[in-house]
């Protein structure tokens, strides 16, 4: 197995509780919270009783929940340029992001509609949702979006999590996300 950060990367800056529960965490607006990242050091996963290895989408789903939680601990060791990103999107940010469709949101320049919650959400899921999409899904989901703006936002996002695992962990992102692409396909059945 390739290791992208250095034999020592998880070493240094990993989750040191990890926290498995089997149901599922509902929140009073109806919507679900599949992990949680806190204090750099902690990451609960939910809805792990639920894993089928056989169910590419299922799977899917829970790597991304760990990559996204993942990011959250690095970010909360090493924080991202959040001025720079404040910049890109501001008036698409809302606490009711669970109301907006997935392409209504990627129109406005956010990954997903609950990248719309604030920008460390955005950061998050940008960056685990380029990771769990393989090298030409991601190229067809940014050839999908109409709004010049839109793609603008997402391919200057992009850019600024590529730049953020360079410079604060001297990573390849996108040797990264095809080394992630492996591993998701190795635990399907």
């Amino acid at each position: 197995m390739l290791a992208i950060g250095g034999p020592d990367f998880v070493k240094k800056i990993a989750p040191r509780e990890i926290v498995l529960v089997g149901g599922v965490n509902l929140n009073s607006v109806g919507t679900r919270t599949l992990g949680l990242a806190e204090g750099g050091q902690r990451v609960t996963l939910f809805e792990t009783d639920y894993i089928d290895q056989t169910n590419r989408a299922n799977v899917s789903e829970f790597i991304h929940t760990i990559q996204h939680e993942y990011i959250h601990i690095l970010n909360q060791n090493k924080p991202f340029d959040e001025k720079t990103w404040k910049t890109l999107t501001p008036g698409g940010y809302t606490a009711d992001w669970y109301n907006y469709e997935i392409p209504e949101s990627n129109e406005l320049g956010f990954i997903t509609s609950y990248a719309r919650s604030n920008i460390n959400e955005d950061f998050a899921e940008t960056a685990s949702m380029i990771l769990i999409y393989s090298k030409d899904e991601y190229a067809d989901f940014l050839a999908g979006i109409q709004s010049p703006f839109a793609l603008q936002a997402l391919k200057a996002k992009e850019a600024i999590v590529v730049k953020y695992f360079k410079e604060a962990f001297n990573m390849d992102f996108y040797a990264l996300r095809d080394e992630a692409e492996k591993n998701t396909t190795s635990v399907i059945n």
